[in-house]
């Protein structure tokens, strides 16, 4: 299989590719790299409980399965690989903008949210046999409706209207690529690509931790997926949920 091979899978309407793509691989239905995706998805996920805000047709909001088959103490490095992958390529298509990698799993543009990230492992005998990476892009959408604090899209950014397709085709381009760098063993090369991208490196930046702001440096993402940041003189580690960024 080239870098570039895949299957793909188009839904007019589906509760979400996520869900779709989890259906499939526990019926055992997928062989090789698949792309799921849909003009709308009626339960679109974001992280924990949270739903992925889109217009019907208007963004690419679509789910990539994979079979690494690595080694589970590697299983943050797809998040690393995907994160870096979607930065390059909104970076590609804007111009004197600011692109990072907001820990755990959005991309911004300046202080705005324009892709979020989910990935699923499935583990079986201390390996990923399957990741599964669900991917909302903000694009062509012009309103936004929730209460999410700080949508934005490419349309927004550059006034120009875009093909969903072409679009596709560009960001798999720089997914498969990224994810071949997995099995080159360029560990050391992601994880300095990956933290060159995130957002707020070495800044002061402000936080809430259970129910208490404070002003802290981040320093960076350490092997298990933890953002470490440094306050009142010590470095700390945090899971997902454990912290909450404050921004504006």
């Amino acid at each position: 299989m080239s870098d570039f091979d895949y299957n793909i899978i188009r839904y007019d309407t589906i509760d979400s590719t996520n869900n779709e793509a989890c259906r499939l691989i526990e019926s055992g239905g997928i062989e090789k790299t698949t792309v799921l995706i849909s003009d709308f998805q009626t339960s679109g996920k974001g992280a924990g409980s949270n739903k992925w805000e889109s217009e019907e047709g208007k963004n690419l909001t679509f789910t990539v399965i994979l079979k690494p088959d690595i080694a589970i103490e590697k299983q943050f490095y797809m998040n690393k690989l995907l994160s870096v992958a979607l930065c390059d390529f909104i970076s590609d298509n804007v111009e004197d903008e600011i692109v990072t990698i907001k820990w755990p799993n959005d991309i911004y543009v300046g202080n705005n949210k324009i892709i979020g990230i989910l990935i699923k492992n499935y583990i079986s005998d201390n390996k990923i046999k399957y990741s599964v990476w669900g991917v909302g892009i903000n694009i062509n959408q012009e309103v936004f409706l929730s209460d999410a604090p700080n949508p934005i899209s490419l349309k927004q950014i550059t006034h120009k209207t875009y093909d969903l397709n072409v679009m596709l085709q560009e960001v798999m381009k720089h997914i498969l690529s990224n994810y071949s760098l997995l099995f080159a063993d360029r560990y050391v090369y992601i994880n300095n690509l990956y933290h060159e991208n995130l957002y707020k490196t070495n800044c002061l930046q402000k936080f809430k931790i259970q129910g208490s702001e404070v002003i802290a440096r981040v320093m960076r993402v350490n092997e298990y997926g933890q953002l470490e940041i440094e306050y009142g003189s010590k470095l700390h580690q945090f899971d997902f949920k454990e912290i909450e960024w404050v921004v504006g």
